[in-house]
Formats: C-alpha cells, sequence, structure tokens
C-alpha cells in the first residue's frame, strides 16, 4: 500500500468533497489510489480546473448528463482549427415518403 504526504491528502481531500463523490459511494481510500481515472470514470476530469477558477465542479448528477450530452452531440473541427458543433439532423417525411434527413 502506498503512502500519501499530507499535502497529498489534503488536496485529493477536497477535491473528493468538491465532486461529492461520496455520494456516488466511492469511498476516499478507492479515490485516492487513481485519482484522475475516477474523476475521468464520473465524467469530471475537469474538476480540478474548475475548482483553480473559484468554482465547484458539477454535481455527479450533472456530470453524467453533460455525458450523455456530448456523446449525442458528437463534435467537429473546422479547418482553421477551431471547435464547432455538428448541428443534429432531424428526419422528417418529405412529399415522398423517403424520410430524407433536414438540417
Amino acid at each position: 500500500m502506498r503512502t500519501y504526504s499530507d499535502n497529498e491528502i489534503d488536496f485529493w481531500g477536497e477535491v473528493f468533497t468538491a465532486c461529492r463523490l461520496y455520494a456516488e459511494g466511492v469511498r476516499f481510500d478507492e479515490f485516492i489510489e487513481a485519482p484522475e481515472a475516477c474523476l475521468r470514470r464520473y465524467g469530471m476530469d475537469d474538476a480540478i480546473e474548475i475548482m483553480a477558477r473559484g468554482f465547484l465542479p458539477l454535481l455527479p448528477r450533472q456530470a453524467r448528463v453533460r455525458q450523455r450530452h456530448e456523446r449525442l452531440m458528437p463534435i467537429c473541427e473546422s479547418v482553421n482549427g477551431v471547435v464547432i458543433p455538428l448541428m443534429p439532423v432531424h428526419r422528417r417525411e418529405d412529399a415522398t415518403g423517403l424520410g430524407l434527413a433536414v438540417a
């Protein structure tokens, strides 16, 4: 078993508490073994960056909604390198009844 410095325990303890992972049934001793992987698993890999800006990270439930949304709404990169979201494609029946895709 690895030992952790007081600074590591304090830092990851703050992240763990701010992310409210205890409400998801995650124990701190499990979390500290692989904190980045745990944050990624719960869709909170940006939690440290958000906390550094003075905000609380998303709640676990909000993070799940974001993950679902990102799976449903893929992004693409334009020619100039700016990331832009794709427009969702809705299907509706046209006059021919073929159900052509329209934006």
